[in-house]
């Protein structure tokens, strides 16, 4: 059962028909992510920021829920993170946002691997 729905959830992130709808590269999210990058925590966003925000922190919000799945997938992609209790979604995207910020050779691959980077820089393993 766990595999049929590690299945399904690769065919999800892997499916390029699906893919086209949505954003898919570090600047991209970079880019959806700026506005909300300072005050995440304590601001209401309307208009165009507020659909940016939400694509944002959606993004940020799923990739947290499905990594452990990924991880245990792809351990040496998805692995050699440990997130201590008690981050916040907010600390994520500022930590993502930095990463970009210090790496924009980046911003062309994939959101999902820059997320992973900048996660496993700041909370690596020990």
């Amino acid at each position: 059962m766990k595999r049929v729905f590690l299945t399904l959830i690769l065919c999800l992130f892997t499916n390029p028909s699906y893919a086209l709808d949505y954003i898919y590269t570090n600047g991209e999210l970079y880019a959806n992510c700026k506005p909300i990058s300072k005050g995440i925590n304590n601001s209401v966003y309307t208009g165009t920021h507020g659909h940016k925000a939400g694509i944002c922190q959606g993004y940020f919000q799923a990739y947290r829920d499905i990594r452990p799945i990924l991880q245990e997938a792809n351990e040496k992609v998805f692995g050699g993170i440990c997130l201590p209790r008690g981050t916040t979604l907010g600390q994520h995207i500022k930590i993502y946002m930095k990463y970009m910020d210090n790496h924009p050779q980046e911003l062309h691959e994939l959101k999902y691997i820059g997320i992973t980077k900048a996660l496993k820089e700041t909370f690596p393993c020990k």
